[in-house]
């Protein structure tokens, strides 16, 4: 497997439902600073601006809301052929036996790779993925899709395309944990290996002037931002050891929580 180089613009944040602000954004471990901007409204979009450089070695992230069955969200440029992208996705109110369908623009189908639903407050997070993305011609899209639902969901979404993995990238292994607790947040350990891209979801409720960071080895794909009264957050890391590892957060306050973690490799 190629190994995974660690361009990951950082630091997005989403706002109240119908706004989008992406900021501060950069390559880990390079000095430059890419700015985003972009939009989305309650109709059920979003969208980003810019990208990180280096050659064939680029990465795009974007994100968005919608109090809507639909919710798409659009990058800053065509995704690369062969790349992999990943998302993660809040649902408030959704119906946890309707799996969304999920695509991106260039007509790849994401898997689901693992969810979870906090029945208490009616909260989950989940993560889908495609690898070996198809060219696109124009700015990248990926669009969630509950029309089979029958309530109108709250609807988060972050999108990440990595470059580095391997076209036949899959899924090496997932955990979920649906609980409250403080201050720690976490998925549950699972076995991992050396070359993973390990990709962590907390959704959390009650969120309100609280604060949450990754935990050590990880770094927040973007700031955890309250949208209304529920907040969404990513973190990644790549792997660099065999064993267990489980994809945790840091929480200021005692809070309802929605935890999913997926390794790629």
């Amino acid at each position: 497997m190629s190994t995974v180089r660690p361009w990951l613009l950082v630091g997005s944040s989403i706002v109240a439902a119908g706004t989008l602000a992406l900021a501060g954004c950069g390559r880990v471990g390079f000095d430059g600073i890419d700015r985003f901007e972009g939009g989305g409204d309650d109709n059920g979009s979003g969208s980003g601006s810019g990208s990180g450089g280096g050659g064939n070695n680029s990465v795009q992230v974007a994100s968005g809301t919608a109090n809507a069955k639909l919710l798409t969200v659009t990058l800053p440029g065509p995704m690369t052929a062969g790349d992999f992208v990943v998302i993660a996705l809040t649902c408030t109110a959704c119906d946890s036996t309707v799996t969304p369908v999920v695509k991106d623009s260039g007509g790849d189908a994401l898997a689901q790779a693992i969810a979870i639903e906090n029945t208490s407050v009616s909260i989950s997070s989940s993560i889908f993925f495609a690898a070996n993305t198809a060219a696109d011609t124009g700015p990248s899209s990926v669009t969630v899709d509950y029309s089979a639902m029958t309530a109108t969901p709250s609807l988060m979404m972050v999108v990440v395309e990595y470059s580095g993995l391997a076209p036949s990238a899959t899924l090496r292994g997932s955990k979920s944990s649906a609980s409250t607790n403080y201050p720690t947040l976490s998925s549950g350990a699972f076995p991992v290996t050396s070359g993973d891209l390990m990709f962590g979801v907390v959704t959390w409720y009650n969120c309100g002037g609280n604060s949450i960071a990754a935990s050590a080895g990880f770094t927040l794909v973007r700031p955890a931002t309250c949208n209304t009264s529920v907040a969404l957050a990513a973190e990644y890391q790549l792997v660099t050891s065999t064993g267990s590892l489980a994809a945790k957060f840091t929480d200021s306050t005692d809070d309802w929580y929605a935890a999913v973690g997926a390794a790629f490799h």
